[in-house]
Order: C-alpha cells, then sequence, then structure tokens
C-alpha cells in the first residue's frame, strides 16, 4: 500500500496538524504503509494508492489542492482538522473592538459589559449565530468536503459539528484520535525549564498565542492574583500578543515555541495547564500535559471530554470568572489529588497512541480500497 501524505507550505509547517501528520506518517511506516509526503499545491500522484490530505487551512489553497487531486480520480482521504470558528469569529470582532478603538470609559465598559453577556453584535455578527471566520469559509467547506473520499476526523464532536454547518448527513468518516509520545512527558524534569526561565509553580498555557486559543480572557481571569502566566508557543498575531502582554504586564512570561525536551520540562514546571480555548480539534497540548501529571483546564467547547473523561476541570472559554475558578480548582487538585492526575496520564498514554492512531488510518485506506467506503 503505497499513500501520499498532502499539506501545504502556506501554514504552520511545525504546529499541531502537521506534527499530527509527521507521527501518523511514522507510525504507519512501522504499520508497513509506505509513505511519501509532499507539500506541493499540485502533487503529482502516479503510482499511489490513495492521497491523504491534511488541514482545511488556508481554505483557499486547501480547496484548490483537492480540486486538483478530485480531477486525478485517485482517493482522497482527508484529515481536515475542522475547528468550530462560529463563535471565536464573532470573539474576534470583540477584541478588535475593544482593544483597537478608542472609547470613552462609558463606551468602553458597556461594549465590555455587552461581551460579557453575550449580547454584542458586530457587523451583523453575535455570540451564537453561524459566522463566518473568512468571507466565503462555508461554501469552501461544502466544496472541499464533495471532492473527499473518507473524512477523518480527530472526535465524534468535529464531525458533528462539521456536519451540522455544512447540512451534509452522508459523510464516510472514521474517527481516529490523535496520539502522544508519553514516555517523553513522563519522564521529563523540571529543573531545565525552572534553570531557563527562573520560575516554577506557574500557571501554563502551551499553543500559539492567537485569539482562539483565548490567551487574553486568561490573563483577565488572574489578573490581580500572584499566578505568573506562561505563555509558551508561537506568535503569528502580533497584535494580540502585545495586547496579552499589555493587559497582563510583569505577570507575563512569554517563551515563543521551545523544543520538546522544555516544553516537557514545563509541563513538569507548572501548577496547573490551562487552555480556555474557544474552538480545538483535539489539542496536542492537552494530551501533553496529562500524561506529564499536570493539572489541567480545558475548554468546555471542543472534544475534551472524549479524550479526558470528567478528570480535568472544564471551563466556559468567554467567562473569566469561569476560568479563574476552574484554574484554582485545578491548582488546589493538583496540591492534593495526586492520584487523579496519575491516573488520567495513565489513561492517556495507554489509549491514545500513534500506533492506535496509524492502525485506524490504516483501516480506513483498506475499507476505502477495497471499495466498502462507508
Amino acid at each position: 500500500m503505497r499513500v501520499l501524505f498532502v499539506y501545504r507550505e502556506d501554514v504552520d509547517v511545525d504546529g499541531g496538524a502537521a506534527a499530527v501528520m509527521k507521527e501518523t506518517s511514522r507510525a504507519l511506516q512501522m504499520l508497513g504503509v509506505e509513505v511519501e509526503t509532499t507539500y506541493e499545491l499540485y502533487p503529482k500522484v502516479d503510482g499511489f494508492d490513495a492521497v491523504h490530505v491534511f488541514n482545511i487551512w488556508s481554505p483557499q489553497s486547501a480547496w484548490e489542492q483537492l480540486k486538483h487531486l478530485r480531477r486525478t480520480g485517485i482517493p482522497i482521504i482527508w484529515s481536515p482538522f475542522y475547528l468550530h470558528w462560529c463563535e471565536c469569529a464573532w470573539a474576534s470582532l470583540a477584541f478588535e473592538l475593544i482593544y483597537h478603538h478608542r472609547h470613552s470609559p462609558e463606551e468602553l465598559e458597556k461594549i465590555k459589559s455587552l461581551f460579557a453577556a453575550g449580547t454584542l453584535e458586530i457587523n451583523g455578527l453575535s455570540r451564537w449565530k453561524p459566522n463566518e471566520v473568512i468571507p466565503g469559509f462555508h461554501f469552501a467547506l461544502k466544496e472541499m468536503l464533495a471532492c473527499t473520499t473518507h473524512v477523518c476526523a480527530a472526535s465524534y464532536q468535529e464531525m458533528q459539528k462539521f456536519a451540522q454547518l455544512t447540512g451534509s448527513n452522508e459523510i464516510p468518516f472514521s474517527v481516529t484520535p490523535h496520539g502522544v509520545n508519553a514516555a517523553s512527558y513522563i519522564n521529563a524534569s523540571p529543573e531545565p525549564f525552572i534553570n531557563a526561565f527562573g520560575i516554577r509553580d506557574f500557571v501554563l498555557c502551551v499553543g500559539a498565542v492567537d485569539r482562539r486559543k483565548n490567551q487574553l480572557l486568561l490573563i483577565e481571569a488572574l489578573k490581580g492574583t500572584s499566578l505568573p502566566i506562561v505563555l509558551l508557543g508561537p506568535a503569528f498575531e502580533q497584535d494580540y500578543l502585545d495586547a496579552c502582554k499589555i493587559l497582563g504586564g510583569s505577570q507575563i512570561l512569554f517563551t515563543g515555541r521551545l523544543s520538546l525536551d522544555m516544553v516537557a520540562s514545563a509541563y513538569k514546571a507548572a501548577s496547573v495547564h490551562v487552555l480556555p480555548s474557544y474552538a480545538e480539534g483535539a489539542a496536542l497540548a492537552n494530551l501533553e500535559a496529562a500524561v506529564a501529571g499536570c493539572a489541567m483546564v480545558v475548554s468546555n467547547r471542543s472534544s475534551e471530554f472524549e479524550y479526558f473523561g470528567a478528570a480535568p476541570f472544564y471551563c466556559n472559554p468567554h467567562d473569566p470568572e469561569s476560568i479563574r475558578t476552574a484554574t484554582f480548582k485545578a491548582m488546589q487538585s493538583g496540591a492534593v489529588e495526586k492520584t487523579r492526575w496519575r491516573d488520567l496520564g495513565r489513561h492517556v498514554a495507554e489509549t491514545f497512541t500513534w500506533r492506535k492512531t496509524a492502525e485506524l488510518t490504516r483501516a480506513v485506506y483498506e475499507k476505502v480500497l477495497s471499495g466498502t467506503n462507508n
């Protein structure tokens, strides 16, 4: 079986989606599947049995690539990493309104109050509408879906939201959960991070600093406390990072992207890992934090319950008080409920491996190539 993995260079080739692709490729090759990877927009598919395309972003190039592959007639397996952007699109406009426009103190207080209540309307967008993160996004999703033979999703929640948004009720799909290289995090030491940055027992947030991952409301939630906050990851939205630094001041340490060893050390040095995202697929950072034994706060908007059950503390990403309460509860639990977090780490390490991801993915290929795609 020869499968061509297809990605693009107009997205972060070191981000989460790319990491899933690379780890799945390695694990599949261990199972005897021959895998090659291309970043070409219009790849040649001669000699391959199927193509496996990764990531919905950037939508225009992803759509263009899928249309090209569809014309070749080769079976197309698609891992879209669909994120339900609707609420985030509204929150992003609210961020612009609050931080990039001048208002009187009274006007600003009114806008913040409406945002907190979820009743703020901006340019026709409101909190619960099917807002588009970019114009034409939802139409593009339907067209991309029409190009594919089979969808590999990270969770049932991903497919549920995808089907609701596109109105598609006959999508051949399989759930192929993400994995984690548990040993790298279980055996890590806190000392390298502590020695490098001179900080321990902090609130950690691993991931790109951006509107979707919602670090600004994490900072808002913990403002006025003595808790240091470490933001670990790249920043592709400089204005958002600047707003985080201004709001957090000396409470914030932004490290940028670090080596995997240093990330593992950070989980061990932290008191809690908090990722209050508006939208996630199945964040690798949460899997890593779990196997490292770090207490966790996760968003109640995404697929984390399918991975972690009731073990973490869940927060409403729109509500700073919810984030704050969950953070303090998780920190307290991390100090006195060691078994809770060890059990979660063991569950994740045993359940979510890249080998299992590869086995499920190979089963998809076999189903598609045998003509039993349903």
